[in-house]
C-alpha cells in the first residue's frame, strides 16, 4: 500500500509565520502485526505559498488578511510595513483571492489580489494601507508633497536653503520626534542645517496607540536658483521708489515705496505681499499715521516694523499717536501686528526717549523675536557704551540705536546703545541687524585706521574708513566686539547682517568702490575675522556690499551700480557697458571657503534701476529691491520692458 502524507503547521501568534513542514519520507518498511508490510512515499507536488508586501501601514495597527483558494481559507495578522505570507501551501494551478479585513484609522486595498498559484504568487499580492493623514510640512519652497504611505522619502530643496524647520499636523496626533527632539503639534521645528549635499531627518508620529517612523532624505541642489517672482505694487507710479527697503519672514514680504503718492503727494507707503497656496499676491498697504516717507523695513513672523527718519513729532517714547509737523527729520518707527483674521494693524509708534531734530530715527530697523532694534545715524549725543545720557548734545551726527521691547506694560525702550568710542560724524545706526540677544549696529563713517587684525578704537586717521559693533543681551545689554575690515574699507558698516554665529558687513566703497563684504565668525564668545568675499567679476564703481543678507551658510550682496547688460541666473556673457543696472551674488561656504554660487540679473536689464539695492534672505528664498526700476506695469508678473514710468521701482524674489 502506497500513502502519501502532507503535514502543514499552523501559525502559533503575530509574525509567527511558521513555514510549511513536508514530510518527505524515504521508503521504508513498517512490520505490523498481521498487516504484513506497507510502503509510504512523498508527494511529488507540495503546493506554493501566496505572499507579498505591505506599506503604509502604522505600527500598533493590526491587518487581516483573508486567503480563499477553492474551499478552503485561512488569514495572516500583519503589523507593520514588509513582506508577508500565508502559512499554506496553495496547490499550483489552483484559483485563489486575498481581502483585507477594516483597520483601524486605515484604509487599505488589495493589488493584484487574485490569480492563479504558480511560482511567482510568493510576491505577488501588493496591500496599500492609507494610514492617519498626517501633514508634514517644511518651510523652504520645494516640488516635494509628503506622502503618509512612503517610510523614506527624498525630499529636494534647491541652493538657497541652508537650512529647514518642519511642522506636523493631525487633530489626533500626539507626539512627535524630529531628529530624536520633541515637536509639538503644529508648531514648527527648530532650524535643520543642510550643511552638504544630503542630509537625513528622521521623524517620528504617534497618533493615539499607532506610530510610525519616517526618514526624509533632504538633497539640497547648489546649482538650482530659479527666479520666482517679479512684482510692482497694485497702484504703482512714477517715483514711487518701491524697493528702497525689502524684506522677508516665511512666505510675508513687506517692501517701502517712500515717495509713493499716500495720504498726501510723496508721502510714500509700505507694501505687504504674500505667498498663498503657491502665488504671490499684495495684501495690505500700510500708512503709518503720521508717516511720511518710510525708508526702512523689518519683519518677524506677525511683527513688521517701518522705518520713517522724516517723521516730524517731537514727542518721546512709545506712544499710541504722535502729532505734530514743526520739526524736521525727528524720526519715528511704526510697529504693524497681524491680527488672527490676516488684517495688520498699527500697534505703537516707537520714539527716542529725547528726540530731536535732525536725528532721523528710524534710518534703521530690525526685529527679531518681538524685540526690535532703531538706527538714529544722526543723533547728537556724545555718550558712550549703554544706556548713558541723551543729553547734551555736543558730538553731532554721532549716532546711536535704541533697542525696545514689549512686556506686560506695553511696548518700553529696554536699551540705549552708543558706540564705545563716539565721535562726531561717526553716524553710528546707520545699519543695525538682531538676531537671537545679539544686536550688530553699523559706523559707516567711522575714523579708526585700524583694520581686522588689530581693531583699536582710539585713532581718527582715516576719517570714513567705517565700522561696526556688537551687542549682546546678557545678562544686560553690553558691548562684546568692534570690528574693522582691512586697509581698504570705506563706508564699512553701511551695511550689516546676521545670523546666529555670522557676521557680515558690507564696506560699497572698498577698493575704487568696488565694494567688499567682510565676514566674521563667532568662536566661544569672541568675533573672529572669516575672510573677505568680493565678486568674481568686480569692476570699480559696482558698489558690492551696499546691501547684505546671511541665512546659514548663504551671504547673499548686492551691487547696485554693476553695469552688465545680461540677465537671468549665471548668464554666460558679462560685459560692463552700461551704468547702476545693478547685480546680486550669491556664496556659499563650502569645506574650507566662501564659494560664488550664483551671479543674478534682472530679466530685463536697464540702466539705473540699481537692483540689488536691498535684499533680504531666509532659507530658501532671496528678495530684493529695484528701485529706480522704470516700468509701467503693475501687479504680479509682467516683463519689465516697458520702461514708462520713472523710477516706480520693483520687486524681485529667487528661490
Amino acid at each position: 500500500m502506497t500513502v502519501a502524507v502532507q503535514a502543514a503547521v499552523l501559525p502559533v501568534g503575530k509574525f509567527d509565520y511558521r513555514p510549511i513542514v513536508s514530510l518527505s519520507l524515504r521508503p521504508f518498511f513498517l512490520a505490523v502485526a498481521g498487516l504484513g508490510a506497507c510502503q509510504f512515499t512523498a508527494p511529488t507536488d507540495v503546493g506554493v505559498r501566496v505572499g507579498g508586501a505591505v506599506t503604509g501601514l502604522w505600527h500598533g495597527a493590526e491587518l487581516v488578511l483573508e486567503l480563499q483558494a477553492g474551499e478552503r481559507g485561512q488569514t495572516v495578522t500583519v503589523e507593520g510595513d514588509g513582506a508577508f505570507a500565508f502559512p499554506i501551501d496553495v496547490a499550483t494551478g489552483q484559483s485563489f483571492v486575498v481581502t483585507a479585513r477594516p483597520v483601524a484609522q486605515h484604509q487599505c486595498r488589495v493589488i493584484d489580489g487574485s490569480g492563479v498559484a504558480d511560482a511567482t504568487t510568493l510576491a505577488a499580492v501588493h496591500v496599500v494601507c492609507d494610514g492617519p493623514a498626517l501633514a508634514i510640512d517644511v518651510s523652504v519652497p520645494t516640488t516635494w508633497r509628503f506622502d503618509p504611505a512612503t517610510s523614506v522619502q527624498p525630499l529636494p530643496v534647491r541652493a538657497l536653503a541652508g537650512s529647514l524647520t518642519i511642522r506636523a499636523r493631525h487633530p489626533e496626533l500626539t507626539g512627535m520626534l524630529v531628529n530624536g527632539a520633541a515637536l509639538a503639534p503644529g508648531v514648527w521645528s527648530t532650524p535643520i542645517a543642510l550643511s552638504g549635499p544630503s542630509t537625513t531627518v528622521t521623524l517620528e508620529a504617534q497618533v493615539g496607540a499607532l506610530s510610525r517612523t519616517y526618514t526624509l532624505d533632504v538633497q539640497r541642489d547648489l546649482t538650482a536658483i530659479a527666479p520666482s517672482l517679479y512684482a510692482k505694487s497694485s497702484v504703482s507710479a512714477a517715483g514711487d521708489m518701491l524697493g528702497t527697503a525689502v524684506a522677508i519672514s516665511g512666505d510675508t514680504m513687506v517692501a517701502a515705496a517712500p515717495f509713493h503718492d499716500g495720504k498726501f503727494p510723496d508721502d510714500g507707503a509700505t507694501f505687504v505681499f504674500e505667498r498663498v497656496d503657491g502665488a504671490w499676491m499684495e495684501v495690505a498697504t500700510l500708512l503709518p499715521q503720521g508717516g511720511r516717507q518710510p525708508f526702512a523695513a523689518a519683519i518677524d513672523g506677525d511683527l513688521i516694523v517701518i522705518g520713517v527718519p522724516g517723521h516730524r513729532c517731537t514727542l518721546g517714547g512709545p506712544r499710541p499717536i504722535c502729532e505734530g509737523n514743526s520739526v524736521v527729520d525727528v524720526g519715528a518707527a511704526f510697529v504693524f501686528r497681524r491680527s488672527p483674521a490676516g488684517d495688520w494693524q498699527q500697534e505703537v509708534i516707537l520714539k527716542a526717549a529725547v528726540p530731536r531734530g535732525g536725528d532721523r530715527f528710524g534710518y534703521a530697523v530690525a526685529v527679531a523675536d518681538g524685540v526690535v532694534v532703531v538706527g538714529a545715524p544722526n543723533e547728537d549725543s556724545a555718550a558712550i557704551g549703554v544706556d548713558g545720557s541723551p543729553t547734551p548734545a555736543t558730538a553731532t551726527d554721532a549716532g546711536a540705536a535704541y533697542v525696545f521691547i514689549k512686556d506686560a506694560g506695553g511696548w518700553r525702550q529696554d536699551a540705549y546703545l552708543k558706540a564705545s568710542n563716539t565721535d562726531p560724524g561717526d553716524l553710528f545706526g546707520s545699519a543695525v541687524a538682531l538676531a537671537g540677544g545679539t544686536v550688530v549696529v553699523g559706523a559707516l563713517s567711522e575714523a579708526s585706521s585700524s583694520t581686522a587684525a588689530a581693531p583699536d578704537p582710539t585713532d581718527n586717521a582715516r576719517v570714513g574708513a567705517g565700522a561696526a559693533y556688537v551687542f549682546e543681551s546678557t545678562p544686560t545689554w553690553h558691548q562684546t566686539a568692534y570690528l574693522k575690515g582691512d586697509a581698504t574699507a570705506y563706508r564699512f558698516g553701511q551695511a550689516v547682517a546676521l545670523d546666529g554665529a555670522r557676521i557680515a558687513v558690507g564696506s560699497p566703497q572698498a577698493g575704487a568702490n568696488t565694494g567688499l563684504v567682510y565676514v566674521y565668525q563667532r568662536e566661544a564668545s569672541t568675533w573672529t575675522y572669516a575672510g573677505a568675499l568680493i565678486a568674481e567679476d568686480a569692476d570699480d564703481e559696482d558698489w558690492f556690499g551696499l546691501s547684505v543678507s546671511v541665512a546659514d551658510d548663504i551671504i547673499v550682496v548686492g551691487a547696485p551700480n554693476e553695469g552688465s547688460l545680461s540677465s537671468g541666473v549665471n548668464p554666460p556673457v558679462r560685459d560692463d557697458t552700461s551704468d547702476a543696472i545693478g547685480a546680486v551674488y550669491v556664496f556659499q561656504r563650502g569645506t574650507t571657503a566662501w564659494n560664488q554660487l550664483a551671479y543674478l540679473k534682472p530679466q530685463h536689464s536697464d540702466p539705473m534701476d540699481s537692483f540689488g539695492m536691498s535684499v533680504d534672505l531666509v532659507p530658501g528664498r532671496l528678495c530684493l529691491g529695484a528701485p529706480y526700476e522704470s516700468s509701467g506695469e503693475r501687479g504680479i508678473g509682467g516683463t519689465g520692458q516697458d520702461d514708462s514710468a520713472l523710477n516706480a521701482g520693483a520687486l524681485f524674489c529667487f528661490e
